[in-house]
C-alpha cells in the first residue's frame, strides 16, 4: 500500500469512524444502480489469514460498523472477518479517489493493494463491490451465492483511481 493511502483498522460492531474522510463505495456520476450492500457504504479491505486481498464494503448501522466481503462465491460478513480496514484520505479530501471505467483507466493511477484494486461490477441493475487485477484484466465479486468473474467485459467495470 502506498504511504499516502490510509486504512483505518476497525472491528465489526465498533463505533463507526465519523469525520474520517472515508471513501464511499458508490458515487459514479450517471450510474444509478442498486448497491448490493448498504447504499451509504464505504470501501473496505479484508486481508484473509492466508494474505489474500479481499475488497468489500462497510457501513454504519445505527452508529456501529457492519461489513461484507465477496469471496469464493460467498459473502463473508464483518462478524466472520472480525478485523478489517476502511479506506480514508490522509488529508480529509474524499475527492482524492474516484471511480473510473476500466476502458478509460490509467494503470498507474489506480489504488493497489498487492496486485489488486477495488472494483465495482455492474450486474443487471446492481452494483457489486469486489476486486480487480489490471494485469489479468479480470474482476471478481459474488452475489446471491454465485461468483461473478468479469473477463470479457472487464472494460465495463469501474476501478478505484487516485488523482
Amino acid at each position: 500500500m502506498a504511504t499516502e493511502d490510509n486504512w483505518v483498522t476497525v472491528r465489526n460492531g465498533s463505533v463507526f469512524p465519523q469525520q474520517q474522510g472515508c471513501i464511499r463505495a458508490l458515487g459514479i456520476p450517471g450510474i444509478n444502480h442498486h448497491c448490493v450492500c448498504d447504499p451509504d457504504a464505504y470501501i473496505a479491505l479484508w486481508l484473509r489469514p492466508d494474505g489474500e486481498v479481499v475488497f468489500g464494503c462497510a457501513w454504519s448501522e445505527v452508529g456501529f460498523i457492519k461489513a461484507q466481503f465477496p469471496w469464493d462465491g460467498e459473502v463473508v460478513t464483518g462478524e466472520e472477518a472480525d478485523r478489517y480496514r476502511i479506506l480514508k484520505c490522509s488529508n480529509d479530501t474524499p475527492n482524492r479517489y474516484h471511480w473510473v471505467q476500466a476502458s478509460q483507466a490509467n494503470e498507474h493511477s489506480l489504488l493497489y493493494v498487492g496486485e489488486y484494486t477495488p472494483a465495482l461490477v455492474l450486474k443487471g441493475n446492481k452494483a457489486i463491490v469486489g476486486k480487480a487485477c489490471w494485469d489479468r484484466k479480470m474482476a471478481w465479486t459474488c452475489e446471491g451465492g454465485e461468483s461473478c468473474y468479469q473477463g470479457g467485459n472487464f472494460s465495463d467495470c469501474y476501478l478505484l483511481a487516485k488523482e
